[in-house]
């Protein structure tokens, strides 16, 4: 049982339902989303407690490990604010919270001299349709990488990957390993050890998530792409890995079309491609596939300024 704020308790399996029951009144956002939040927590461990109905949760920054506040609920937002403010100073952390969903703020009065929208973490959202179909100008870069990649690549096909197979474990495992030597290689901006870490907990856990897809993209018997996704509800999908052997050029963008043609025929509308996190790079290849919009993230600044008035 999660405790009531002030107290904190480590983020369990067994959270997973009273987070959802919260969580679930919001589109999935990434940060908030439980197989994410299980996975991507690699540093110091995600605290959870909850206050007027509302889950706050002790984060670490998956990219530098520092430690900050979030939060996120519909209920009494503001007095919620309020306490959160005399928590931060009794305990002489930064007056900020992080990471807050945009449907919040429009549920708060007074915040807009504190309030700062967070790019970096907005999570990007793909048209499951736009991207089966691959039509119009806006994709014509989309559509290179397939057909160079069919035409380059006419014997490799996907298959489904079982997460509980021990030897799936290993090649997809093994595979990250390879990828994260090229991307070294290259100078890629970014540290991929940690999403290797988030890979080997998900691995390991993947029982416990019966709403998670894989797909494995083969060059005969050699796997050499694989994407790990999350059918989150009848209108989203989550991605949580996508990547592959950067030898073979076009592999991502046609394991992506195999997938969103699956989402397509579950009925699923869009697919949460998470953040960019600042990283130049990441950022020019996800905006490369047009999302049509955003979830966006919000930062709340400099509480301690705030006027309020504590009504406990």
């Amino acid at each position: 049982m999660i405790p009531t704020f002030p107290e904190f308790k480590t983020l369990e399996l067994s959270d997973r339902d009273e987070v959802e029951r919260i969580t679930r009144q919001f589109p999935p956002y990434s940060d908030f989303h439980f197989l994410q939040m299980w996975i991507w927590d690699i540093h110091e461990p995600l605290k959870l407690s909850k206050l007027y109905d509302n889950l706050i949760i002790r984060h670490s920054d998956a990219l530098t490990g520092e430690s900050f506040f979030s939060f996120i609920g519909t209920s009494s937002i503001e007095m919620t604010l309020d306490k959160l403010v005399n928590f931060l100073q009794d305990n002489k952390f930064p007056a900020t919270l992080r990471l807050i969903p945009e449907e919040m703020m429009r549920n708060s009065n007074g915040l807009s001299s504190h309030c700062f929208e967070d790019r970096d973490n907005h999570d990007y959202i793909f048209d499951v349709s736009m991207l089966v179909h691959a039509k119009g100008s806006e994709l014509k870069n989309y559509r290179w990488h397939l057909n160079k990649f069919e035409k380059n690549y006419s014997n490799m096909g996907t298959k489904p990957l079982d997460l509980s197979d021990r030897n799936v474990k290993v090649i997809v495992a093994n595979l990250f390993i390879e990828w994260t030597k090229q991307i070294k290689a290259e100078n890629k901006t970014g540290n991929p050890l940690l999403g290797y870490e988030a890979l080997i907990k998900l691995l390991e856990s993947s029982g416990e998530f019966n709403s998670i897809s894989a797909l494995g993209l083969f060059d005969q018997n050699e796997l050499i792409a694989f994407s790990i996704f999350d059918l989150v509800n009848d209108e989203y999908a989550l991605c949580s890995f996508l990547l592959g052997n950067r030898a073979y050029d076009g592999s991502f963008q046609f394991l992506l079309k195999r997938n969103v043609e699956y989402l397509h025929q579950k009925g699923i509308k869009y697919l949460n491609f998470e953040a960019d996190y600042g990283i130049s790079s990441w950022r020019n290849y996800k905006m490369s596939y047009k999302p049509p919009f955003f979830l966006r993230k919000y930062t709340i600044e400099n509480l301690n300024k705030r006027k309020y008035k504590d009504p406990m």
